[in-house]
């Protein structure tokens, strides 16, 4: 089973991988960089299940590697700041990254007054 992923393996690039403690378990998350994140979603569930063998009683999570841009942009030389840059943007798809095989149905905002 593991040979059939090697070849698909080549293609994964990693920026970093970090370890956070959640809930006093160890949450290995694996950054990607963007381009190279469509690849790691067609092998995810594979990928996720070797590691995690590999790494026992760690969770391991993909997220592709995003960047964000400042409001003023135009200040920088660029015309216009693209939509997917937006600190919002990018927050959502982070978390889309991190509950991968599942889709996110509905949010709930919360605003409480200081």
């Amino acid at each position: 089973p593991s040979s059939d992923i090697k070849a698909d393996v080549r293609d994964v690039l990693i920026c970093k991988a970090e370890d956070m403690e959640v809930k006093n378990r160890i949450a290995l998350v694996v950054h990607v960089p963007f381009k190279a994140f469509k690849s790691v979603k067609k092998i995810q569930g594979r990928l996720i299940r070797e590691l995690e063998k590999k790494f026992n009683k760690k969770h391991v999570i993909f997220v592709a590697k995003r960047t964000m841009m400042d409001k003023n942009t135009v200040k920088n030389g660029l015309k216009f700041r693209p939509r997917n840059r937006t600190l919002t943007s990018v927050h959502e798809s982070i978390l889309e990254d991190v509950v991968a095989p599942a889709t996110i149905v509905g949010k709930r905002t919360r605003i409480s007054v200081d």
